[in-house]
């Protein structure tokens, strides 16, 4: 057994993991058997129960999903704190990047949010809908994010046991380092950072628009963008350093856990673009989309606009 696993944040974040994988997996297999059963048309006593059982499942799935909402913060913070246990590691990007399971398991991560998320919203519209006509529709969609979880369980299983505290890792500095291919695509600084505020204004105008379509695929390009101009530009502003790059430092206590809000903007911003694309369910959730967008590019452009106007140079 990987002596990883005697860490307590690590045995909290699998026991609480382990917790709500029971609890979706019993509300995994009671939605299979209503979806097979249920009418809505039909008047019977049978009908009558599968409708509170489904009532109490749904609740069930509420509840598990909104833990395993937060369990991400969690989880990188276990990271973070994993960091002073592996050789080499200063953050939680030597972490991720111990073994080939760190980045696929935090994309998936990432992925489980925003899909629970959606079903949180679809399940609210058809709660408070009198003919609930998002029924099958969020069962089926909850089946879909069960299966995601699943595989969530087998790749965060491989990646803590494949971690080791005896051999060493790259810190985010030689991670991150400025060589001409260290940036996806070959980018530059100025063609990546144009692009961020290039795509964040389209966004402003699609969402004012209304263009669901295309809402959908800029919202989810810009979140790939936004990672990218944290970890190669923005970064280094926070730091103030311009050899310091990573994604993952801002999230500590030396730099008072601000990443947590900006990605958490970030975030509830591609929620809401992604929600209103989706389901069009209401105004609200375009002009809060917006708002969280602009909080957002705030957020994460404040400093390098305050290094800009103090120091008058890049750095």
């Amino acid at each position: 057994m990987s002596s990883i696993f005697l860490s307590a944040h690590v045995t909290i974040t699998l026991f609480i993991a382990l917790l709500v994988l029971i609890a979706l997996t019993i509300a995994a297999f009671n939605t299979v058997q209503i979806l097979k059963q249920y009418r809505p048309n039909a008047v019977s006593q049978m009908q009558y129960e599968l409708e509170k059982r489904s009532y109490l499942i749904t609740t069930l799935i509420q509840l598990s999903l909104l833990i395993n909402i937060f369990l991400l913060g969690f989880f990188i913070y276990t990271l973070n704190d994993l960091a002073s246990l592996i050789p080499g590691a200063m953050c939680a990007a030597g972490v991720v990047g111990a073994n080939p399971f760190g980045n696929p398991l935090l994309i998936l991560k990432i992925i489980i949010i925003l899909c629970s998320l959606l079903w949180l919203s679809l399940n609210h519209q058809d709660y408070y809908s009198k003919q609930h006509p998002y029924f099958k529709k969020k069962l089926y969609f909850f089946l879909f994010i069960y299966f995601l979880i699943l595989l969530n369980a087998i790749v965060e299983i491989n990646f803590f046991a494949n971690l080791s505290t005896l051999t060493p890792v790259l810190c985010c500095s030689n991670i991150y380092a400025k060589t001409t291919t260290a940036m996806p695509f070959h980018l530059t600084t100025g063609v990546l950072v144009t692009l961020f505020y290039a795509m964040f204004f389209l966004l402003l105008f699609l969402l004012h628009l209304k263009k669901r379509v295309l809402i959908t695929a800029f919202s989810i390009l810009f979140l790939y963008v936004s990672y990218l101009s944290i970890t190669y530009f923005f970064s280094t502003y926070i730091y103030e350093l311009p050899t310091h790059k990573c994604p993952y430092c801002i999230l500590g206590f030396d730099y008072y856990y601000v990443g947590y809000f900006i990605y958490g903007a970030l975030l509830l911003a591609t929620f809401y673009a992604l929600n209103t694309a989706l389901f069009n369910f209401e105004d609200k959730s375009y002009k809060r989309a917006s708002y969280l967008y602009m909080v957002f590019v705030f957020l994460i452009s404040i400093k390098f606009i305050y290094y800009l106007l103090i120091n008058h140079t890049l750095l």
